[in-house]
């Protein structure tokens, strides 16, 4: 993927099948890879595809997460 630093031994995820619309709650998946990247050590790296997902903060407030293209 453009623009993302090749890093030897960094622990990459990259979260696939997301309402990039943000009409359905991507929160699980999306915790579930910073989860994964943090568990794996210092260096993690998680990489979402070009959207808008919508995300639940603690409150259960909801909250759109927009990531552009490119």
């Amino acid at each position: 993927m453009a623009g993302f630093p090749q890093l030897s031994g960094a622990y990459v995820s990259l979260v696939d099948g997301l309402d990039p619309t943000g009409a359905t709650d991507a929160t699980a998946p999306i915790q579930a890879a910073l989860n994964a990247a943090n568990a794996a050590g210092a260096i993690g790296t998680v990489r979402l595809p070009a959207g808008t997902f919508e995300v639940l903060g603690s409150s259960g407030a909801g909250y759109g997460l927009t990531i552009p293209a490119g």
